[in-house]
């Protein structure tokens, strides 16, 4: 019976995706901690309650390109076996949020910081963010 809810519960977030220019809005607890997800380069969950959608929408956008790009199996290896493509494809996607709401860089910074174990400084974050290129 835990199988048939799975499914069903997959299902109902893909069909939410579908409706919704592939963004799916569902409750935090299903996203383990996320806040956000790009699953695939089709399909977008996010927390509903999230306080800022558009930048964090804007972020999975950027991972949905990088996985077009690499490759969406090459992306999920990347990211999940080396933190230097984890940093990578962060990076990227952070100064994609930055660009969208300037005002949340240090809000960011400290989410690069503390939210990934890149052992990074704020005055090394911040770099980091503001150049074009990634470390």
């Amino acid at each position: 019976i835990l199988t048939v809810a799975v499914l069903v519960g997959f299902l109902w977030i893909l069909i939410k995706a579908r409706m919704n220019d592939g963004i799916a809005e569902i409750p935090a607890f299903l996203l383990l901690g996320w806040d956000g997800a790009a699953w695939g380069p089709n399909i977008i969950v996010i927390n509903k309650d999230y306080w800022n959608k558009k930048p964090l929408i804007a972020h999975e956008r950027c991972h949905q390109d990088q996985q077009r790009k690499d490759g969406w199996l090459t992306f999920y290896f990347r990211y999940f076996t080396s933190k230097e493509w984890r940093l990578k494809y962060e990076l990227e996607a952070y100064r994609v949020w930055v660009a969208v709401a300037p005002e949340d860089i240090h809000r960011i910074v400290n989410v690069m910081m503390n939210g990934y174990g890149f052992n990074l400084s704020y005055s090394d974050a911040l770099e980091a963010l503001t150049k074009e290129e990634a470390v």
